[in-house]
C-alpha cells in the first residue's frame, strides 16, 4: 500500500483543488506498484477540497467509511491487478499557488462535444489540457448568457501513457448523454486524442453544469 501527505497547489486563482492535480496525484502513486500498464477505471470526484491531507492506493479493497467520506475515489488496473484509492482533505493548508497554461487552441464545440488542438508537453500537460478542452466545449455550447459553474465529475476508462508523452494533434470529444438535473445538465462525453505513435486513445468524462458566479472546472 502507498500512502502519501500531498502538497497541492492551487491552480491559478482557483482556491480549491483542481480534479487534474489529484489524478496527476494518484498516476503518480499507482507507478510505484509492481506493474508498467496503468489503466484508470474511475477517478470520481465526490465533493470540493481546498486543503491538503492524504491520498492512499494498493491493491487491498478500502472500507467503505473511507470512500464514503473522501473527496475523491479511484479505482484502476495495473498490469492487470486491480487497486483502490482515495484522497481525503484533513485541513492541512495550500501553500503553493501555481500559474497554469492550457495546451488548447482551435476550439470548436456543438452539443458539448467538440474539437480542438492540443500540445501536451508531458503527461501532466495532457491531463490537463484534456479537461480544459472539454470544458470549453461546454462553455462554447452553453454561451455567455448565464454564468455557470462547469464541474469535473468523474473520468473512465483510459489508458494511461508515460510520464514524458509528449506530441501535437487533434482531440475530439463526442457527447454521449445530456440528462437534465435539479440544478443544471449532466454530460458524459467519449474523448479522443492520438499520440505521435500508436493508435487512437479514448476514455470518459462526465462533467456538471449548474447556475452559478464561479467556475470549478
Amino acid at each position: 500500500m502507498i500512502e502519501v501527505r500531498t502538497d497541492f497547489p492551487f491552480l491559478g486563482t482557483r482556491d480549491y483543488i483542481h480534479g487534474t492535480s489529484i489524478l496527476d496525484a494518484f498516476l503518480d502513486a499507482a507507478e510505484r506498484l509492481p506493474g508498467a500498464a496503468v489503466m484508470v477505471k474511475r477517478l470520481k470526484l465526490q465533493r470540493t477540497a481546498t486543503s491538503n491531507g492524504r491520498l492512499v492506493l494498493g491493491h487491498e479493497a478500502r472500507a467503505d467509511r473511507e470512500l464514503d467520506a473522501a473527496n475523491a475515489t479511484f479505482v484502476a488496473t495495473v498490469d492487470g491487478a486491480l487497486c483502490h484509492g482515495f484522497f481525503a482533505e484533513d485541513g492541512s493548508p495550500v501553500r503553493r499557488r501555481e500559474h497554469v497554461s492550457y495546451a488548447v487552441s482551435d476550439a470548436r464545440a456543438k452539443a458539448f462535444g467538440g474539437m480542438c488542438r492540443i500540445a501536451p508537453a508531458n503527461r501532466k500537460d495532457l491531463v490537463r489540457a484534456t479537461i480544459e478542452a472539454n470544458k470549453r466545449f461546454h462553455e462554447l455550447t452553453v454561451g455567455g448568457s448565464e454564468p455557470a459553474v462547469v464541474r469535473f465529475g468523474y473520468l473512465e476508462n483510459w489508458a494511461v501513457p508515460p510520464a514524458d508523452t509528449a506530441f501535437s494533434g487533434t482531440l475530439e470529444a463526442k457527447n454521449l448523454i445530456t440528462r437534465k438535473t435539479g440544478n443544471g445538465v449532466l454530460t458524459i462525453n467519449r474523448l479522443t486524442y492520438t499520440a505521435l505513435a500508436g493508435a487512437p486513445t479514448s476514455l470518459m468524462v462526465c462533467f456538471e453544469i449548474a447556475p452559478a458566479v464561479k467556475e470549478h472546472a
